[in-house]
């Protein structure tokens, strides 16, 4: 039993221990709860010593209170045994878990303590009690019944711990300081701690919207320990509270507290321990902003561009150097200054007033840029916008020559027609020809250049074409010396002085007149191979071609695909003669152009070039091209007699092709030869000229002779081997005249060369050059006078070579039209008889054998009569191919007139004859109209040359109007003088009109025209003339006016120059010649 109650009364010791405990813990929580209270009251209002006392007691009364309350009572019963009512309270505890002894225990604990009770027998007690017991003794109470912590008590405890640490980690020094001044509460602490607390920026003025930074800096007077944390308090305007921070120090002791984006005034503090600063404003203020601002753009006057404004509040902007860019701004505030602020720090001041501001700058650079303003509380604004300036450069103009765009050799016109492209993007000021002389066998060549202005026109920007005509006379130029030449454009720019550019340099060189004639002979020389070439080929093609039709006549029922091959093998080289021809004719305008412009052609030999062209032109003839083309197509349809007869019409149109050819080539020998007399009598009378010249500068004075002996002498060596040149060309030409025996006066020649061997010139020559470098200078003055006179005689025997040669064909050509007028007329005659006859005949009288038999003689007269034409036609142009058209036309009717008398058809053969004689009478007048042209001194074949002559004199006059019309028309507004000067132009312009629409009339009545348009359209420029004379008598002169003008020029002067360059190809006329062909005198086209 004693073992059962010492469990008992454990266990209710074990309970005790528990509740202890939570007294413990009431007690701290209690104490806790006042430490916190006490020392948050002291830590915030600083109570004087006296009430400190009253906290300090709370305190005590509050951990004496709760001692006695929570854990006296408890602390007594742990200290004494436990009476019954404390067993009886454990057993109903131990009753509570365990049921089934939940009464009994109860009941034996009470008997225990009374067992000597009489109310029960003894034995009966302890029974009772000793069965109880030793059935409680088998129970797990102690593991079963455990006693624990209250739940409200640790919570209470656990919520003041918290609530201390949070107050000792908010406020680590306040509440350690205030707990400090509550138990030593009879201390004044006043004087014992003094801070000195300074506050950043204080008060202050800040934009809206920055971030504010408040600095707090603490100063110690007594203690040398930095508190660890401060107090900010805070409040937006208009708020009634302020709020406070919790300021930690950083590694530099200071503490900071930072409001980003504000937007409202602040108030604000700092304190510590009780101590404040004063209370400051950071008061929010708007900065001024640029809320508008527009730029407009004032361009420099040369460039024409209109004023532009850019949209509003665009700042970047382009400009050309020079431009005026006027700003205009508009604030958010009233300003006292305003600056543009550059990128190279310079600035512009602008003019304010009010909110608004304005000023300008030029752009010469580019650069960035910003707009400062600045208000009336000296407030300026912040972080403005970086624009940036492009400055455009004015670009350089561009200037190139377009024609002739190369090197070239001058010719003798001594002008070079020009064009040349200018462009630039606003405008031109001036263009310049530069020129300088770069080569010269006898002077030294320029180091600086010339200039001539062209006229431009219009001037404003773009690109253009500028047509200028360079006569280069007033050089001087000598062979050999070789100009360099460009142009120069200059712009108009007015900000930093005009630009100009220069077009590539090309040179000009003027060929010796020995060069000249070297290239014409090349280029004949080359014009006569080819033609010999294409005579063989042809001649060839002919067997070819005979020889084919002898194949396709053996071999008359069939025809193999091996001999249409060959056929179109053979045909094909007839296309390759043909391009041949074609080259050729291009070569021999070529030739006849370079020697025109070069002045080295008579007017006869000109007019046999230009005749010669045609005659070239004429080989290709329609009818030729027609039977061609049906030949080759009845190959392809292998048929042997479409096939023969094609053939044998292609066989009839390519005799005339050939014979056209052999005739082509005579004539360019003979044009040659007479080319080349003309040639040397040119060059003997330069050399003459050549001579005297050196002669004249022999006779100046010693010591300028002295001077130039070297040149004189190398001057003298130069003639001397022009000579021996000369030499050569005048045996190469004799050679060339035996081929024509009876025809060329080659005895002439003879005579020039015997003069020069037995004129000893060669040691003359020797002589004066050994003089002149001797300095016997009077001797060389004889012998150079016996030179000049040398070179004039050969000159006149060159002349007389030539003369003769005109003469003896010009009479040849008259005897042999001559004679051919008579025997056409005779024939004619006798056929009108023969007509007279025939129509007087009975039918099938036996008389039509006798009148078929004179028909018969009458074709063979006029065959031989057109053999002999053909013969001169070799020589000379004057035989017409419509001559032969007539003669051929007249066989033609003569051989149906004899085949219908034959026939017995007297009646029919009438009106044959009858037509045989109009053409025969058309052939006598054409002759007659030949020899009537040949005895006034001509060809025969019109005044062509003189034509061109007026063309260019008119080219002449009309790019004078240009010029004088280009400088009023570049002057603006006209003066009365030059409203008169204008006046004069228009009647010289309609002068220039009339004359030429003269000329064009006179051109129809001499039937050139017609024969091509080396002229141009006459029509055309007399109607483009008359346009310019309308713009001018209305004092209009435009752009197009100009432009105008300068198609007329143009037009002339490739009129003036192109040879009929277009006549064959667009107006060529040809007759029908399909009975020209069946006889000889087919044989003159």
């Amino acid at each position: 039993m004693d073992g059962n109650l010492k469990r008992i009364r454990s266990l209710y010791r074990r309970k005790l221990r528990v509740q202890l405990l939570n007294g413990l813990l009431m007690v701290t929580s209690s104490t806790t709860v006042a430490i916190l209270f006490a020392s948050g009251l002291e830590s915030y209002f600083k109570f004087s010593p006296n009430f400190r006392s009253v906290l300090f007691l709370l305190i005590i009364f509050t951990f004496s209170f709760s001692i006695y309350t929570f854990l006296l009572p408890k602390l007594r019963k742990y200290l004494s045994n436990p009476n019954l009512d404390d067993l009886k309270q454990i057993t109903l505890e131990i009753g509570e878990r365990f049921p089934e002894i939940r009464d009994r225990l109860r009941n034996a604990i009470e008997l225990a303590f009374s067992v000597d009770s009489q109310l029960y027998s003894v034995e009966i007690q302890r029974a009772f009690i000793q069965n109880t017991f030793s059935e409680f003794s088998k129970l797990q109470i102690e593991n079963s019944l455990k006693y624990k912590l209250r739940t409200k008590t640790i919570a209470a405890f656990l919520s003041t711990t918290a609530a201390a640490i949070i107050a000792l980690i908010l406020f680590p020094y306040e509440i350690p300081s205030a707990i400090g001044r509550i138990v030593n509460f009879s201390t004044n602490y006043k004087t014992a701690l003094q801070y000195e607390i300074e506050v950043k920026p204080g008060n202050v003025q800040i934009p809206r919207g920055d971030t504010l930074k408040i600095l707090v800096h603490i100063k110690f007077v007594s203690h040398e320990k930095i508190p660890p944390a401060t107090e900010l308090f805070a409040r937006y305007f208009g708020e009634q509270k302020f709020e406070k921070q919790l300021l930690k120090q950083d590694s530099d002791g200071i503490f900071t507290s930072i409001f980003p984006n504000i937007r409202n005034s602040i108030e604000y503090f700092a304190g510590i321990d009780g101590i404040k600063s004063p209370v400051y404003v950071a008061k929010v203020i708007d900065l001024p902003v640029v809320q508008h601002m527009q730029i407009t753009l004032s361009y420099p006057s040369y460039t024409k561009q209109a004023m532009q404004t850019l949209p509003d509040n665009i700042g970047d902007f382009s400009a050309i150097v020079g431009t005026r860019a006027n700003f205009s701004i508009g604030s958010n505030k009233d300003l006292i200054s305003a600056f543009i602020v550059f990128s190279d720090s310079t600035t512009q001041k602008m003019q304010v007033s009010g909110t608004n501001a304005s000023g300008s700058l030029y752009v010469s650079k580019s650069m960035q840029y910003r707009v400062e303003i600045m208000d009336k509380d000296s407030i300026v604004n912040r972080n403005p916008i970086v624009y940036s300036i492009q400055a455009l450069k004015d670009e350089y103009p561009i200037c190139s020559i377009i024609v002739p765009g190369k090197d070239l050799d001058l010719s003798r016109d001594m002008t070079l027609p020009m064009r040349i492209r200018i462009g630039d993007d606003f405008g031109f000021t001036k263009l310049l020809l530069q020129y300088k002389l770069t080569s010269s066998k006898y002077i030294a060549a320029d180091k600086d250049w010339h200039s001539v202005e062209i006229p431009i026109g219009d001037k404003s920007a773009g690109s253009r074409e500028v047509s200028y005509l360079w006569d280069l006379t007033n050089l001087n130029l000598v062979p050999e010396d070789v100009v360099t030449y460009r142009a120069v454009v200059f712009d108009n720019d007015a900000v930093t002085g005009p630009k100009s550019s220069a077009s590539n340099e090309f040179q000009l060189r003027l060929p010796s007149l020995d060069e000249v004639f070297a290239s014409v002979d090349t280029a004949q020389n080359e014009m006569r191979n080819s033609a010999e070439e294409t005579v063989k080929e042809t001649n060839s093609l002919k067997n070819d071609l005979d020889r084919l039709s002898q194949q396709l006549k053996a071999n008359s029922q069939q025809m193999t695909w091996e001999d249409q091959k060959k056929f179109e093998s053979t045909l094909k080289k007839f296309n390759d003669i043909q391009k041949q021809i074609s080259d050729l004719k291009n070569k021999v305008e070529s030739l006849t152009q370079k020697m025109l412009e070069n002045k080295i052609l008579s007017p006869q030999t000109l007019e046999k070039y230009l005749e010669l062209q045609k005659t070239i032109q004429e080989i290709n003839s329609p009818e030729f091209q027609e039977a061609l083309r049906k030949l080759q197509e009845a190959l392809q349809s292998l048929n042997p007699n479409i096939v023969r007869q094609a053939l044998q019409n292609f066989q009839l149109n390519e005799e005339t092709f050939r014979r056209s050819i052999e005739r082509t080539l005579s004539l360019l020998k003979r044009i040659q030869i007479e080319q080349k007399l003309s040639e040397l009598q040119e060059k003997f009378n330069q050399m003459a000229s050549r001579q005297e010249e050196i002669k004249k500068q022999t006779q100046k004075s010693d010591s300028i002779i002295a001077a130039n002996r070297n040149s004189l002498t190398q001057q003298e060596k130069d003639l001397q081997n022009r000579l021996k040149e000369s030499e050569e060309e005048l045996s190469s030409l004799k050679q060339k005249m035996n081929e024509f025996k009876g025809e060329m006066p080659a005895d002439k020649i003879e005579k020039a060369q015997e003069e020069i061997r037995n004129g000893d010139i060669e040691k003359k020559f020797d002589d004066v050059e050994e003089k002149l470098a001797s300095g016997n200078f009077t001797q060389s003055l004889v012998i150079q006078q016996q030179i000049s006179s040398l070179f004039q005689s050969i000159k006149e025997k060159m002349a007389e070579a030539q003369k003769q040669m005109l003469q003896n064909q010009r009479l040849e050509v008259i005897n042999g039209l001559r004679k051919a007028q008579d025997n056409l007329i005779e024939i004619s005659k006798r056929q009108e008889e023969l007509r007279n006859s025939s129509a007087n005949v009975l039918p099938n009288s036996a008389e039509q054998r006798s009148l078929a038999q004179k028909q018969n003689e009458l074709m063979q007269q006029l065959s031989l009569t057109a053999q002999q034409l053909m013969q001169l036609s070799q020589r000379s142009f004057a035989v017409t191919p419509q001559m032969g058209r007539n003669i051929g036309s007249a066989y033609s009717q003569m051989q149906q007139a004899l085949n219908n008398l034959s026939s017995r058809s007297a009646e029919s053969s009438v009106q044959n004859q009858s037509e045989a004689m109009a053409s025969l009478n058309k052939a006598v007048a054409g002759i007659q109209s030949t020899l009537q042209a040949m005895m006034q001194g001509g060809q025969g074949t019109g005044g062509f040359p003189s034509l061109l002559q007026q063309l260019q004199q008119m080219a002449g006059r009309q790019e004078g109007i240009n010029a004088l019309t280009q400088q009023l028309a570049n002057g603006g507004e006209l003066s009365m003088e030059q409203q008169a000067q204008l006046a004069r132009l228009a009647a010289e312009q309609e002068a220039v009109r009339k004359s030429l629409s003269q000329l064009a009339s006179e051109a129809k009545d001499a039937e050139i025209e017609s024969k091509g348009q080396i002229l141009g359209d006459l029509d055309k420029i007399v109607q483009e003339m008359k346009d310019v004379v309308r713009d001018m008598q209305s004092k209009n002169i435009k752009p197009e006016t100009i432009q105008r003008q300068e198609r007329i020029l143009s037009r002339l002067l490739q009129a003036s120059r192109s040879i009929r360059k277009q006549d064959y190809d667009n107006h060529r006329e040809s007759t029908p010649g399909e009975d020209v062909v069946r006889i000889g005198p087919k044989e003159l086209n």
